[in-house]
C-alpha cells in the first residue's frame, strides 16, 4: 500500500501530540505500536544518550542548585558539593511500565531538531522491531508512515496524527509475543479459509 495524503487517510480521533523532535516521533510511536515502542525505547536510551542531553542539562541544574541551597544553610559532609557532572543513567529510564515511578523514555527523549544520522538510525532500528510483528505489505506501508514521522522529528515538528491501523497495519499490543501474534494471524488466515472451503462444499452439494 502507498502513502498518500496520511491525513487524509489516516487522521486519528486521538489527540494531537504537541511534542517536537525525538520526543514527539517516541510519543507517537508509543501510542501507534506499544509493543515495538518497548522494544526499541531502551535501545535508544542504552545507545544514544547524546538524544537525551536536555534531560541531562536539566538534571545537572537542579544538582547545581541543591548544591547553591546546601551550600547557603552551611551544610557539610555530604552535601552534593562534590558533584560537578550528570552523566546520563539510562537504567533510570522506563519504557511505558505505570507499575514503576521511573521517567519514560519519550518524555526524557530531547524535543527540536535532531541530525540525520540518528533519524537513519531509528529508521533502521524501528524496521527491525517491526519486522517481528508485521508482514511484508504491512511492513512496507508502516515504514513509509515512520520515514514521514521520523522527518518531521528531524525538523523539530511535530508528529502527524496518523492512525496506522486505517492505513492496514495493525496495532500491536504490549505483551503479545511475536510467535504468539504469527499464531493469531495464521488462525485467522486459516479460519477464514476453512469458512470458504465449507462455503464451497455446500454450493457443490446443491
Amino acid at each position: 500500500m502507498v502513502v498518500g495524503d496520511p491525513l487524509q487517510q489516516a487522521g486519528s480521533t486521538k489527540p494531537e501530540i504537541a511534542d517536537t523532535g525525538l520526543k514527539g516521533f517516541l510519543k507517537w510511536l508509543q501510542r501507534e505500536q506499544p509493543a515495538i515502542y518497548r522494544k526499541v525505547a531502551p535501545v535508544v536510551a542504552q545507545q544514544k544518550p547524546q538524544a537525551f542531553s536536555d534531560y541531562n542539562q536539566s538534571m545537572a541544574q537542579r544538582m547545581a542548585m541543591r548544591r547553591g541551597r546546601a551550600t547557603m544553610l552551611g551544610r557539610m559532609g555530604d552535601s552534593e558539593d562534590g558533584i560537578t557532572t550528570i552523566t546520563f543513567d539510562p537504567n533510570s529510564l522506563d519504557v511505558g511500565d505505570s507499575t514503576t515511578n521511573a521517567l519514560d523514555v519519550s518524555d526524557a527523549a530531547n524535543s527540536g531538531t535532531g541530525s540525520s544520522s540518528l533519524t537513519s538510525w531509528l529508521t533502521g532500528l524501528v524496521g527491525a522491531a517491526s519486522q517481528l510483528y508485521l508482514t511484508k505489505s504491512q511492513l512496507d506501508t508502516a515504514q513509509q508512515v515512520t520515514n514521514l514521522q521520523l522527518q518531521r522529528a528531524q525538523q523539530g515538528l511535530p508528529p502527524l496524527n496518523i492512525d496506522m491501523t486505517k492505513l492496514g497495519v495493525p496495532s500491536v499490543a504490549v505483551g503479545l509475543s511475536a510467535s504468539t501474534q504469527s499464531l493469531v494471524t495464521y488462525a485467522l488466515v486459516g479460519g477464514g479459509l476453512l469458512l470458504l472451503v465449507m462455503g464451497m462444499g455446500r454450493k457443490s452439494r446443491r
